[in-house]
């Protein structure tokens, strides 16, 4: 080392040394190769995999789409079943429609004569294409060839399965024995015909929405003579070897756009629908020569050779369909991806025993929703805060109203709090009726995590499956359309329907009006099942915004708000007379509008006119909750007449808070109320009787009358003859009556000028409106066709947002996504982008320049939403709006531990304030839409996200406010996005692998602009679209509860009634020392192991820190939570980082047993044979006197054992007993129990 020394001390003055004889010249490695995990990862043939079918019992298929053939063996069914994908089959991305990939309809047909192939029934005697096939992911298929029938045919269905697990039928269909003779094509190419130029023909094809690639576009040449075409088709490259398919798609597909182009209607796609008589002479072709000949139907009939002339396939009839908007929605699996949170019923499986837990009853609010909101999440933080820093095992109930704005956000805040604390907390909605007390300990007993109780009955919050295609669809092609049945009878036929009334020239007097609310009546419910006599229209009155009027018209201007009786009022557009509408209060809603005509009218009509009703006259009022009846005990009231009523029980509390005494109340399902009513006027009677009954009800009334009573007949199905009722109820006026025949225009002009005053005055009030949207027809008139509604029911009718729209958070991650979408697909033309930074954000200007190339106005604004003032600001000057979307959000993840007020408010001000504001500052906008952004983590309680979950669960109960009242509004509580930025910037891959674990699949962009639009083409409320990947969460070991409805519900173990099961902490006391180490390093690695995605437990180093094997804090929570299901310890969240690494933990978690002594062999044997006794005694459930003489015998003996140590000879005898035990065999352990015991005898 010294020379060393020297030499370094040289160097560093300067001196050149040779330091190759220092240091020798090395020599040349190979670079270590990848460290490779030593994990296997086969490969499977995505195609075809026949060893692994033919190993599974079934039979392979050589076909390219399909991989295994099965038959049934009872049945003689026949299965095919394969899986189809764009990455497998690359060529299908060339058809697509409207911008959709959808599986051609050769394809089925394709895969349909594949099928026979299988059977001896070689012809396809027809297949229907029910709902086009739309591939977007891939997307297993399954074909089903049914046994023969009486017929000799042979039926065939093809399925598909999203990845929700649910079948969609696309075809149906028959196979058959015959094969079609075919026909020559004559001399080729054809004689007598012109040949077509084709330059722009696939042009044409797209500009109807047919895009077809490189892989479809195989015509070639193409004649025309007559009505006849002429074809020469080859298949492309593109779309790879016809091999294995029975006519490649791609080859028939091209045989077939001859028609496509000769098809009259360009303004939109026709698609194959029906194939009648399909015959394949020849496989393996990849030219064609075709002939197409169609009727005057617009059938075709296809003749296809190969170039030799030989016959490849016949076609007797293929007709075609124009694509529907519905039919792609329905065909694209996005849609599946639309959830809805429900309530399902619950009944507990176990009567309720006595549980323990503790109760807290969120704060009450007060008038200011937002101040409400801020101060009780934060004072219920605090309690939670407290109840899990608490040493106790007892769960606290948390009260709160799941759909109260204040409620909702306590309901998103403890959603998080039980996902990171599972068993702690227990959130339950209740009415707090003494049955609903009762049931609150058998949720609690049974572990279920969040409930509701009505009245007694238990429902838990499940999300369902959003049924889209439910909805109706206002028709694409036509500017006005109203309510109408397809065919009377059901509910079900409602459909919306193109008008042309609605747009004809105006006469004088009439005025058009777009129509915003519509009040829906049992008239309109019996025009739709048939029930109403003559001819009629559905809709009566609505409340809306003039369009047009008529040359005689001087009082009213486009703009103005009106309400009154409209014909075919549930539309969009309608004709009204001047005379029977008037303006509308400013202080009122559409909805108030539209709930107001008819049922005024009526009341008032039959009251105050035919009744002539005086102060201090009895007047009963029939269905006195209807609407009707509700406006009638109002005016009653008001004209100072002794009001009864009749309702349902159920709702008999409305007639009590309209001031009804209970002797005043009766029901109307039975004639009881004559006794009731009689009894409470002392037998005097009724003077008027404002009447909808019918039958023996009817009867009872007219005898409840005074001898000049005056009996007031609304209904339509029992008007009874009004001489005969003079003759049987001698002094009785009977008068029948209909508002707008009998009434006339005038006096209801004049009606509605004073009904509309004695509202300002104060004299009336509105009724109770319960909203549907229109597209939600079917459920709105089988809710009254039920007699469910108290007050009126109303139906808001959707119109185009097509002026100014404001989208909050603008030029962020989603903002910025979404008014590309509104303006480059929907055609907006004027939108407000506002962000903090407004035009200084990053790509703000690349944003505006890009969206105004495609002719937008675009305005960017620096805005704080958090200041009420700014945006009160904003709207005055922006002005009228027609639509907004609030984007904008922040978050500050955090657990539940941590979390404290000021992380509250950071994450719940941003998204919460403004969306309340913008509620509340656009009351006056004629709105089209009102859209939030929420997030799923509002709904699961995202584990670190208790802040913004309430934030978002507050929105969500903000949409649903707003539709209650009328007004447009939609939640989409988003899962995560695929795309980077924004909210979703923090995330890592650990996440996104995570959140993939879990069953949770990011959306693409593509993916959540269709749910975006679907929801709101079908006028959802509010909705969660998230990318649920259900096998997934079919096989995780637990699922939030909220979850459930979606999973199968798994088969617990059998299990055997005896004593508990053996706890953790006993097995591993049950261990030998250094047994219990690795066992308990086991559990650790395992579950590390688990929550990171390994499939192997060797993966997680015992020495390595648990933060630098991937975990981040939501991992460590959901790690603790595993620990802790599997121990049954109660552990900190902090738990990995107090105990760093799988060593430390294994450490911490033996210390929290307790000393567990030496284990193993040198544990009292007694103890295993006193096990053995327990379990006999648990098995052989001894009667009462038995169990009585046992109870006594454990009692001596345990006196012996708990003696204290001052008792010496307590002491002797206890120690005795022990030694006894301790050297006992098996045989002297038994005797010896059976001796202290004793036996029946005994």
């Amino acid at each position: 080392m010294t020379v060393l020394t020297a030499a370094g001390h040289a160097h560093t003055i300067g001196v050149e040394l040779d330091w190759s004889a220092v240091i020798p010249r090395g020599r040349r490695v190979e670079l270590p190769t990848y460290a490779f995990q030593r994990e296997r990862f086969w490969l499977h043939d995505a195609a075809g995999g026949g060893a692994e079918v033919e190993g599974a019992g079934l039979g392979t298929t050589d076909h390219p789409l399909l991989g295994a053939v099965t038959t049934v063996a009872d049945t003689g069914e026949l299965i095919l079943s394969g899986r189809l994908s764009t990455s497998t089959h690359p060529w299908l991305t060339d058809h697509t429609v409207n911008g959709t990939v959808i599986v051609p309809g050769t394809a089925l047909i394709d895969l349909a004569l594949h099928a026979a192939e299988h059977t001896d029934h070689t012809t396809v005697d027809e297949l229907v294409i029910h709902t086009p096939l739309a591939l977007t992911h891939p997307t297993p298929i399954q074909i089903t060839v049914g046994a023969e029938t009486d017929t000799g045919h042979r039926p065939i269905s093809l399925h598909s399965r999203d990845t929700t697990g649910t079948w969609t039928r696309h075809t149906t269909g028959t196979l058959k024995r015959e094969t079609q003779p075919t026909t020559d094509l004559g001399t080729w190419p054809p004689t007598d015909a012109h040949q077509i130029d084709l330059t722009t023909a696939y042009q044409q094809l797209a500009d109807t929405g047919l895009h077809y690639g490189p892989a479809f576009q195989g015509l070639h040449t193409l004649y025309q003579r007559d009505n006849t075409l002429f074809a020469e088709i080859e298949l492309p490259i593109a779309a790879g070897t016809a091999t294995g398919h029975a006519l490649h798609p791609a080859l028939l597909d091209a045989a077939l756009h001859p028609a496509a182009l000769n098809t009259p209607d360009t303004s939109t796609p026709h698609l194959p629908f029906s194939w009648t008589g399909v015959t394949l002479h020849a496989t393996g072709a990849t030219h064609l020569r075709v002939r197409l000949d169609t009727d005057d139907t617009g059938a075709i009939r296809l003749l296809a050779t190969d170039t030799t002339g030989q016959p490849v396939i016949t076609i007797d009839s293929l007709t075609t369909r124009p694509l529907h908007p519905d039919q792609l929605h329905a065909a694209q699996p996005e849609t599946n991806h639309l959830y809805t949170l429900g309530w399902s019923p619950y009944t507990p499986t176990t009567p309720a025993t006595t549980v323990d837990f503790e109760r807290y009853t969120v704060p009450a609010a007060d008038n200011d929703v937002l101040a409400d909101t801020h101060r009780i999440t934060a004072q219920t933080l605090t309690r939670i805060q407290q109840h899990l820093a608490a040493d106790t095992t007892t769960p606290l109930v948390v009260e709160a109203t799941h759909d109260d704005l204040a409620g909702a956000a306590v309901w998103g805040l403890i959603r998080t709090a039980q996902t990171e604390h599972p068993g702690r907390i227990i959130l339950i909605d209740t009415d707090n009726h003494p049955t609903s007390r009762d049931a609150l300990a058998s949720v609690v007993a049974s572990g279920e995590p969040q409930a509701r109780i009505r009245d007694g009955a238990i429902t838990l919050p499940r999300l369902t499956t959003t049924a889209v295609t439910d909805a109706l669809t206002p028709p694409a092609d036509a500017d006005a359309w109203h309510l109408d049945t397809s065919e009377r009878g059901t509910l079900e036929n409602l459909t919306l329907t193109g008008s042309d009334t609605a747009t004809r020239n105006l006469l004088p007097g009439e005025v058009r009006v777009a129509v915003r609310a519509a009040g829906l009546n049992f008239r309109d419910v019996l025009i739709a099942l048939g029930m109403y006599p003559g001819e009629a229209t559905m809709g009566s009155e609505a409340a809306g915004i003039v369009l047009d009027i008529g040359p005689d018209i001087t009082d009213l201007t486009p703009g103005d708000r009106v309400t009154g009786l409209f014909p075919n009022a549930l539309a969009n557009t309608a004709v009204a007379d001047r005379r029977m509408i008037t303006p509308i209060p400013a202080s009122w809603s559409n909805t108030d509008a539209a709930a107001f005509p008819i049922v005024y009218l009526t009341a008032y009509y039959g009251l105050h006119d035919l009744a002539a009703l005086k102060p201090g006259e009895r007047v009963l009022i029939h269905a006195g909750t209807g609407g009707v009846g509700t406006a009638a005990i109002q005016l009653a009231q008001h004209l100072g007449a002794e009001v009864f009523a009749t309702a349902h029980p159920t709702k008999w509390p409305h007639l009590r808070a309209m001031g009804l005494d209970d002797h005043h109340i009766a029901t109307s399902r039975t004639p009881d109320f004559e006794t009731t009513f009689h009894t409470t006027t002392q037998g005097q009677g009724i003077h008027v009787i404002l009447n909808s009954l019918t039958d023996d009800l009817t009867d009872a009334s007219l005898r409840l009358l005074t001898p000049n009573g005056r009996f007031i007949e609304m209904g339509k199905t029992d008007v009874r003859d009004t001489e005969e009722v003079a003759r049987t109820h001698p002094g009785v006026t009977y008068r029948a009556f209909d508002i707008a025949d009998d009434a006339g225009p005038d006096r209801i002009g004049a009606m509605l000028v004073e009904l509309t005053g004695l509202f300002e005055r104060g004299a009336l009030r509105g009724l109770p409106v319960r909203c549907w949207d229109v597209r939600e027809s079917v459920d709105a008139f089988r809710f009254m066709a039920q007699a469910r509604h108290i007050g009126k029911v109303v139906l808001t009718i959707p119109h185009t947002p097509d002026g100014t729209i404001l989208i909050t958070g603008g030029t962020g991650n989603l903002g910025s996504l979404i008014a590309h979408h509104l303006v480059t697909t929907h055609g907006a033309r004027d939108l407000i982008l506002t962000s903090r930074q407004g035009p200084n954000a990053p790509g703000a200007t690349e944003l505006t320049n890009q969206l105004q190339q495609h002719g937008a106005r675009i305005r960017t604004i620096s805005c704080d939403l958090t200041d009420r003032t700014a945006l009160t600001t904003l709207i005055d000057e922006i002005g009228p709006l027609t639509g907004v979307v609030h984007t904008a959000g922040a978050l500050a993840d955090t657990t539940i531990d941590h979390l404290n007020p000021d992380t509250l408010t950071t994450t719940l001000t941003p998204k919460a304030n403004p969306a309340w504001w913008l509620h509340e500052l656009t009351q006056d906008h004629d709105l089209a839409l009102f859209v939030v952004f929420s997030s799923v983590a509002g709904v699961l309680g995202n584990a670190g996200q208790a802040n913004y979950a309430a934030a978002n669960s507050f929105l969500d109960a903000l949409i649903t406010h707003r539709r209650r009242q009328g007004l447009p509004g939609t939640s989409l509580a988003w899962g995560w996005w695929q795309r980077e930025g924004g909210m979703t910037a923090h995330l890592t891959q650990a996440d996104h692998d995570r959140m993939t674990r879990a069953g949770i699949h990011g959306l693409t962009d593509a993916e959540g602009t269709t749910l975006f639009d679907t929801a709101l083409d079908r006028g959802l409320g509010a909705v969660a679209p998230v990318k649920l990947h259900l096998p997934t969460l079919n096989r995780a070991d637990t699922v939030p509860a909220v979850l459930r409805g979606l999973v199968r519900a798994v088969r617990p173990a059998a299990r055997q009634a005896t004593v508990p099961a053996e706890s953790w902490a006993d097995r591993i006391a049950a261990l030998m020392p250094e047994e219990r180490d690795r066992a308990v390093l086991d559990l650790v690695r395992q579950q590390s192991a688990r929550v990171l995605g390994h499939s192997d437990a060797d993966r997680i180093d015992p020495g390595q820190a648990f933060k630098d094997t991937g975990f981040d804090s939501l991992t460590a929570v959901e790690f603790r939570n595993r620990v802790t299901t599997a121990t049954g310890l109660r552990l900190p969240a902090t738990l990995i980082f107090d105990h760093p690494t799988p060593n430390a933990l294994a450490d911490h978690l033996l210390a929290q047993l307790g000393p567990l002594g030496d284990g193993g062999s040198s544990s009292p044997e007694v103890l295993r044979d006193l096990e053995r006794f327990e379990r006999q005694l648990f098995d052989t459930r001894p009667d009462d006197e038995v169990g009585t003489a046992i109870a006594v015998r454990l009692r001596s003996i345990l006196a012996h054992l708990d003696a204290p140590a001052t008792a010496p000879a307590a002491r002797t005898a206890s120690a005795q007993v022990l030694d006894t035990l301790e050297d006992a065999s098996q045989s002297e352990l038994l005797s010896f129990i059976d001796k202290e015991f004793g036996r029946a005898s005994n």
